[in-house]
């Protein structure tokens, strides 16, 4: 269905003072919120965007956030906003809190789900129970003159799909065949090149700063999200090209020896599907994941990311992710059902050491599911980990020790 904007009556009184955007899923919340705080920049409007690396001000400014179960705490974040000049707010709509109610006073006029699969059971107990939690965002917050965006193709999309035309709801979909796609896309390293199609007419050619498929998506989702709330397709398009994902998804450490090094997020069999396939898309060689799995979440989805991991990956170094109170031990012996050929190297820093030192030229080293985060969690302390420091460090010591260095 149509991109272009709908009148949108202004909000109630007891609604939320500035336009708000609410983005579910299971993968991809991060990326797309982050990427339309940028665009909302881009076309000129004052914009905030909550995600899980806190709250990210219209000066640009972030601040953590601890989440309050009260259904005042949105409300009272989006009042803060507003006061510091934002017109619109991008909020990441996690389970958890859509499951408990709070966005119970969150008025949302376009929602994004970025495709559902199965994660979290450690709080929702049943697939079933995460899917409701999740549609939660369009059967009941999103208004009822509200825009839904969903990737062509996304898991359990159609699902949502039927539940916001049940509604009378607008829905735009996003990829091949859709309101807004992209037409015979080029790529190189590091960029994509397409002309965008908005309604299926021809508006110009767009440029993203990045080729993986998964982020390009995601930032096709932000533009339509943009699109939908008025903005000129011609502002949109060339603020795609000034996009930069947050980091530690699918980031790229650097290169060395003719081997690349990127670490990923990918905590779930679905964002590591994902991540796996990118690498594959970008490697010339073998594809060399080191990964794990952390402790007391979700132990149902370990051999399944084994399995994933055996399928996708040339070589598989199997160590510690963060298992806080459960033992490491056991936490890779759930993983190592799926995916028996794993090389077993428990201590994180020596199963890089060794990944790095197997890769040759053409391949690529994908380290996930820690992507950014700088603790490790181990027995209940807290450790200074960073993939992306460690891994560069590592990398500067095998370039030193080559024999072509100096």
């Amino acid at each position: 269905m149509s991109v272009s904007p709908s009148p949108v009556p202004d909000p109630t009184p007891s609604s939320a003072p500035i336009r708000v955007v609410g983005v579910t899923g299971t993968n991809g919340k991060t990326s797309v919120t982050t990427f339309l705080h940028q665009l909302f920049s881009a076309v000129g409007w004052a914009g905030s965007a909550y995600n899980s690396h806190g709250v990210r001000s219209p000066d640009g400014s972030i601040r953590p956030v601890e989440v309050e179960n009260t259904t005042s705490f949105l409300p009272a974040m989006i009042a803060a906003e507003a006061a510091k000049g934002a017109e619109v707010v991008a909020l990441e709509a996690f389970a958890a809190a859509l499951a408990i109610g709070l966005y119970a006073d969150v008025a949302v006029e376009v929602a994004v789900c970025t495709g559902i699969e199965s994660d979290h059971l450690d709080v929702h107990g049943t697939p079933e129970e995460y899917l409701a939690a999740k549609l939660r965002l369009f059967a009941q917050v999103l208004r009822p003159d509200g825009v839904a965006v969903l990737p062509v193709g996304g898991p359990k999309c159609e699902v949502v799909a039927e539940i916001a035309e049940h509604r009378g709801l607008r829905v735009v979909w996003v990829g091949d065949g859709g309101g807004l796609a992209l037409h015979e896309p080029t790529r190189d390293a590091e960029a994509l090149h397409a002309t965008l199609l908005v309604d299926g007419v021809a508006t110009g050619t767009v440029r993203f700063p990045f080729a993986d498929a998964i982020a390009v998506q995601n930032a096709l989702l932000a533009a339509a999200v943009v699109l939908a709330l008025g903005a000129p397709v011609l502002a949109v398009a060339s603020g795609l090209a000034t996009l930069r994902p947050p980091a530690g998804r699918l980031q790229r450490v650097g290169s060395v020896l003719g081997f690349e090094v990127m670490v990923d997020t990918a905590h779930n069999p679905g964002a590591l599907r994902t991540a796996l396939g990118a690498a594959r898309a970008r490697a010339t060689g073998r594809v060399i994941l080191v990964f794990g799995a952390g402790g007391e979440r979700d132990a149902v989805k370990r051999p399944e990311m084994g399995a994933i991991a055996a399928a996708l990956a040339d070589i598989v170094v199997l160590t510690d992710d963060n298992p806080r109170h459960e033992s490491p031990r056991a936490i890779r012996a759930a993983v190592r059902q799926g995916c028996p050929s794993a090389i077993e190297i428990p201590n994180r820093v020596d199963g890089l050491h060794a990944a790095l030192r197997m890769a040759r030229p053409g391949d690529l080293v994908l380290i996930a599911g820690r992507g950014d985060e700088p603790i490790q969690e181990i027995g209940g302390e807290d450790f200074a980990f960073d993939d992306r420091q460690v891994a560069a460090a590592l990398m500067s010591m095998l370039e030193a020790e080559s024999p072509t260095a100096g």
